[in-house]
Parts: C-alpha cells; sequence; structure tokens
C-alpha cells in the first residue's frame, strides 16, 4: 500500500541483458521455462506456518524477520533478493538452494512478472559498515542499516 505514492508511474522491466532472464521472456521455449518458476512462486508464497504474510507497523516488525534463531535471534549476516511490486514486497535469502543456477530469483518473487515497481539485493549491517560492529553487542544496543544495490 502506497507504493504507487513513492514510485508514481516508474517500474523496472525485466533484464534483458541477463542470459537466465532471457530464457523466462524470450524465445519459443520460454512459456515452457515460465511453468516451474510459476509453480515455485505458489509453493513459496502458499499460506503456511513457515511463512509470514502481513502488514508491518514497526520498523522492530520487519528488523526481526531477520534474527536467526540459530544465532540467540540476532540479525543473520546475509544477502537477500527481493521485488516490490504494487502491494507487496517479496524477499529471500540469496543463495538459498531453491532455484539457484535454474533461474532468476526476482522471476521467482515476481510470478515472472515483466516488470515490477523495484528489485535487487540488500544486507543487513551495522551503521557505518561491519568495522562498528562487537561481537558482544545485541541487536538492541547496535543502530542498523539496510544496504540495497539501488
Amino acid at each position: 500500500m502506497g507504493v504507487s505514492l513513492f514510485f508514481k508511474d516508474t517500474y523496472q522491466e525485466w533484464n534483458r541483458d541477463y542470459p537466465a532472464a532471457r530464457s523466462i521472456f524470450q524465445g519459443p521455449l520460454s512459456p515452457t521455462v515460465r511453468v516451474p518458476i510459476q509453480a515455485g512462486h505458489k509453493l513459496l508464497y502458499a499460506r503456511s506456518t513457515a511463512n509470514v504474510f502481513g502488514i508491518l507497523h514497526r520498523a522492530a516488525d520487519f528488523i526481526n524477520l531477520f534474527k536467526d534463531e540459530s544465532r540467540d535471534y540476532k540479525i543473520k549476516p546475509a544477502i537477500y533478493t527481493y521485488i516490490v511490486d504494487e502491494d507487496t514486497m517479496r524477499f529471500s535469502e540469496t543463495g538459498a538452494a531453491f532455484f539457484v543456477d535454474f533461474a532468476s530469483k526476482h522471476a521467482l518473487h515476481s510470478n515472472c512478472a515483466t516488470r515490477v515497481r523495484y528489485s535487487g539485493e540488500f544486507h543487513w549491517r551495522p551503521f557505518g559498515g561491519w568495522g562498528n560492529w562487537r561481537e558482544t553487542a545485541t541487536d538492541e544496543e547496535t543502530e542498523w542499516e539496510i544496504v540495497s544495490d539501488a
């Protein structure tokens, strides 16, 4: 909600220079390539107890999505692939096994949309860089920032 207020009428088209994207959107076999990606999208975004859906009301709601149980609920240092469409931001950790080296994760998150409001990669880091981070500091004691490829 409010995406159009920020992005106005700006869209990002699929990347014609990316070979995986060309296989998804161009050529006689592209419809065949899209079918398993769209099935993956449906599976990935099916309502389940493993997925989180909803409206974020505070910055802490967003930050908490990235806390890792295996790290005592600290923010996990990882890179995430994301898309923003008309009313949703979808993302997953880059490098996760799902569809790696098969197709664009951006296509997976967008359900093979030929254009989205925005897409890219981001990661969390302590404000000013990892040189400002202390291993003993809690996430609440650390001022975090998102670094995006925008």
